[in-house]
């Protein structure tokens, strides 16, 4: 139970941290304007699996 309330409360935690506007959400919000919904949507999915993997070394060097 303990190991899905985390899971819980790093998808919350990064869904937060990633609405203040940055580089990344301006790109694909200009992508979206520029080019259309399909490119920021592939763009989007990119950034997100990034951010992904930023979130995940964070959390497995915790233990140090």
């Amino acid at each position: 139970m303990t190991i899905a309330l985390h899971i819980i409360w790093g998808f919350a935690l990064s869904f937060i941290g990633s609405l203040p506007l940055g580089v990344i959400n301006l790109s694909v919000a200009e992508t979206t304007v520029n080019k259309g919904v399909k490119p920021a949507v592939l763009m989007a999915i990119g950034a997100s699996l990034i951010e992904f993997l930023q979130a995940f070394v964070a959390v497995k060097f915790t233990n140090l």
